[in-house]
């Protein structure tokens, strides 16, 4: 598009040498007419051929009712002449920048865009007039209905002629204001009103007059509101009516300003970068949202854009349109695969159920930055997460021998063995981070939660392995930091090791287990003391039974183990 754009200019030089000369020759000996430029207008229905016949029809009515003199209208064979040797064709749509680019080399000063439909019984014209020198400045003129396409260019032709009323002082007070006469400037703005009373464009340069000259924004948020009572679209007088909501914290009419504002020119990349920006500000993203998607979806391929619907979706935790967007980032400039972007779309695939994706771009990223361990341990963590458990010791094993130091590899390294079962592997690695001094309370309420597991796991089978597995969590726990749950928890152990061998011992004649019960009894009533403030009810409980069964336990050992 921009390179086509570009070719007018090799196309309109060509022109001007060649059909134009001698009107440029004769300019240099008398003042030149305005020059306007009509182009094929739009057509809601897609047909081309309308949207031209419309432009032929109003281009040489304006011709029959303007002298050259007066209004020069730029003829149809130079227009097609010029578009034609850029690429385009007589009847193309042209977008807003490429009738501006087109208007600009081909010296016009005003051009006309519009909508033809057909209706009922005929043909409806939506247009307005734009200046060549800014786009941003136009004029709607009346929608005009005719039974023939030479109907509506009459009636065209007569609501230009009453919208120029205006352009002569408004080009006054554009020149004034820039030769630092803005006061001058504003009365030919308030000239031209007078004479034209809906006229936009004096009333844009009068704002521009009242801004050089510091006069105050209320005044200037007044005229805004005129210009937008009669174009509803103008984008400088949303931009003036934006900017006063935002200072007084209007929100709601500031919001609505900024959606009207980008929906006036919604494929104009700076004004939707800025409008995003603010609405992400405001965490208004279910209305950036759309405004992302069109633009995106209208400029394919702009890593900007793609940039800014990256961080918008991210802030709405949007994950699949923010995944789609990160996956054609990575497509067009690997230059933006920074360590953020590596993080980000990691989160994106595990809120989005993909573990494996999560654990690509971990590894993506531990790849890019191999230094850094922290990759890793992410990059392990995704792993245990799609069950890839092996995986991930081996990661964490890489991630050790990188930097022994790193924060939470050894609780890792411990999460990973006891998921496999390597149950003394794991109590090893916890053992060897409290000695790393690596985060030791994260590490003794790991070893806690695991002894409470076994507990339960002990309840569930009855089995005293599982609870003697559970005790010796929970002591590694007690002995990394202090707990009186860790201290009940081994007591409510403890016991149902001691009940249940004593429960066996006399039955089976069997020494070994009344060692065992007595020896748990007497683990209860070492550790419970310490556990009243866990629990005391439960406490008194196990101090009880412990009271009551513990010398039993103690004489049967005696008879038994002689």
């Amino acid at each position: 598009m921009i390179e086509r754009i570009a070719s007018f200019r090799g196309a309109l030089t060509a022109l001007t040498a060649a059909a134009a000369l001698p009107a440029l020759v004769h300019a240099q000996r008398t003042p030149q007419p305005p020059h306007i430029m009509v182009t094929a207008f739009h057509s809601a229905t897609g047909e081309k051929t309308l949207g031209c016949q419309a432009a032929v029809a109003v281009r040489e009515k304006l011709a029959d009712d303007n002298p050259q003199r007066i209004l020069f209208i730029i003829p149809r064979e130079d227009l097609k002449r010029a578009l034609e040797d850029s690429g385009y064709g007589e009847c193309d749509q042209l977008g807003a920048n490429e009738a501006k680019a087109l208007a600009n080399f081909a010296r016009a000063d005003e051009y006309v865009e519009g909508y033809v439909t057909k209706t009922a019984s005929g043909f409806k014209l939506d247009s307005r007039l734009f200046l060549a020198r800014d786009n941003t400045y136009s004029q709607p003129l009346q929608v005009v209905e005719g039974a023939r396409l030479n109907d509506i260019a009459g009636k065209f032709s007569r609501a230009l002629d009453d919208v120029r009323k205006q352009i002569d002082e408004e080009k006054e007070c554009y020149l004034l204001t820039r030769q630092d006469k803005p006061r001058e400037g504003m009365q030919k703005a308030r000239d031209a009103i007078r004479r034209y009373p809906r006229a936009v464009l004096a009333r844009v340069c009068l704002l521009q007059a009242m801004d050089k000259a510091k006069l105050q924004k209320d005044s200037m948020f007044a005229v805004a509101k005129e210009i937008l009572a009669i174009d509803s679209s103008s984008r400088p007088a949303l931009q003036i009516t934006s900017s006063w909501y935002r200072e007084k914290a209007d929100t709601n009419n500031y919001v609505g300003a900024l959606m009207r504002l980008v929906a006036a020119d919604p494929t104009n990349p700076r004004l939707v970068n800025e409008v995003i920006i603010q609405l992400g500000q405001m965490k208004r993203f279910a209305l950036a949202i759309p405004v992302i998607k069109h633009a995106i979806a209208e400029q394919t391929g702009d890593v900007q854009l793609l940039s800014l619907g990256f961080r918008v979706y991210y802030g709405a935790e949007a994950w699949k349109d923010f995944i789609g967007t990160g996956e054609e980032i990575a497509k067009i400039d690997t230059a933006m695969l920074d360590s953020s972007y590596y993080y980000r779309m990691a989160q994106a695939y595990a809120a989005d159920s993909q573990a494996a994706k999560t654990a690509e771009m971990f590894a993506k990223a531990s790849q890019k930055y191999p230094s850094s361990s922290t990759w890793l341990l992410l990059l392990a963590s995704s792993q245990r997460t799609a069950g890839q458990n092996q995986q991930a010791m081996e990661t964490l094993k890489k991630a050790l021998a990188a930097d022994p130091k790193t924060k939470g590899i050894y609780l890792q390294l411990a999460r990973s063995y006891a998921e496999t079962n390597l149950i003394d592997s794991s109590m090893s690695a916890v053992r060897a981070g409290a000695t790393a001094k690596d985060d030791t309370p994260l590490l003794a309420t790991f070893a806690l939660q695991q002894g409470n597991a076994w507990y339960k796991k002990g309840q569930a089978s009855k089995s005293r392995d599982e609870f003697g597995t559970a005790i010796r969590w929970v002591s590694l726990s007690d002995s990394l930091q202090a707990d009186p749950r860790a201290k009940l928890l081994i007591g409510a152990s403890a016991l149902s090791v001691a009940v249940s061998a004593l429960q066996e011992a006399g039955p089976a004649k069997s020494c070994d287990l009344a060692k065992v019960s007595a020896d748990n009894f007497n683990t209860v009533s070492m550790m419970v003391p310490g556990a009243g403030a866990a629990n005391k009810e439960q406490a008194g409980q196990l101090m009880q039974v412990a009271m009551q069964y513990g010398p039993v336990a103690d004489k049967l050992k005696t008879q038994l183990c002689k």
